[in-house]
């Protein structure tokens, strides 16, 4: 889920999203009544991007997008004690916003994080009560810093952990993609490919990729194979 704006920042609204939307179908060959469909955006607001915005107003800035047509945000959580430097939330910040979310009926299905790998049964245990809590859907996770085979190999091993433990709370994780793991090449592959299949068939019904289609690739470096027409992927 992601906040949709032109180059100079405006927030789309649902007019403009709809012409979008048909405009895309039209050079896809398919038809559709989207006027008909219902009010609210299929689109979320990524939190990151305008963390700036709402640390100025938040309640103004839920009003802005509440009038747009938005329903849905996506924050990022991080568990360092600097994460807020860096435009993130903590976890007290997002039991913090819920009413106010709640007010102007803004919900959050999915929470991107970013793990601190020397406490992670920590970390694990407050996503879990998150999920439970407030019904999250998906925690979504990306890939490492490093893209070599081995680390692919301990990320996949911990992800798989992480989806296991996840579908306990009811929840599931997706794995984003960067613009580096979509180019660089690990066992004849992409380096999303190798970690997504890394993580293998037990994971299958716990986690899923999330396919950022807006990154700038080289021609044939991306993994739409892996996807599927639909961007979601059983892993």
């Amino acid at each position: 889920m992601f906040l949709i704006t032109d180059r100079k920042n405006h927030i789309y609204n649902r007019r403009n999203v709809v012409k979008w939307r048909k405009r895309k179908s039209a050079e896809n060959g398919e038809t559709a009544d989207l006027e008909k469909e219902e009010t609210n955006m299929y689109f979320g607001v990524q939190m990151y991007g305008v963390s700036k915005e709402w640390k100025q107003d938040p309640e103004g800035f839920l009003k802005k997008i509440y009038e747009a047509g938005y329903r849905q945000i996506e924050p990022c959580l991080g568990f360092r004690v600097d994460a807020r430097d860096y435009g993130f939330w903590i976890p007290e910040d997002l039991e913090q916003a819920m009413p106010l979310l709640a007010k102007y009926h803004i919900e959050v299905h999915a929470v991107h994080i970013f793990l601190d790998e020397y406490h992670y049964e920590r970390e694990l245990a407050i996503l879990t009560e998150l999920a439970q809590k407030y019904h999250i859907s998906w925690f979504v996770v990306k890939s490492p810093a490093r893209l070599t085979k081995d680390v692919l190999d301990e990320t996949a091993a911990r992800y798989r952990e992480l989806a296991e433990e996840l579908e306990k709370a009811g929840a599931g994780l997706l794995v984003h993609n960067e613009k580096e793991d979509i180019c660089i090449r690990v066992n004849g592959k992409t380096a999303y490919e190798y970690l997504l299949e890394a993580c293998g068939e037990k994971s299958r019904s716990r986690s899923r990729c999330r396919l950022d289609v807006l990154r700038r690739r080289r021609p044939g470096r991306v993994p739409l194979g892996a996807c599927g027409p639909s961007q979601s992927r059983s892993l």
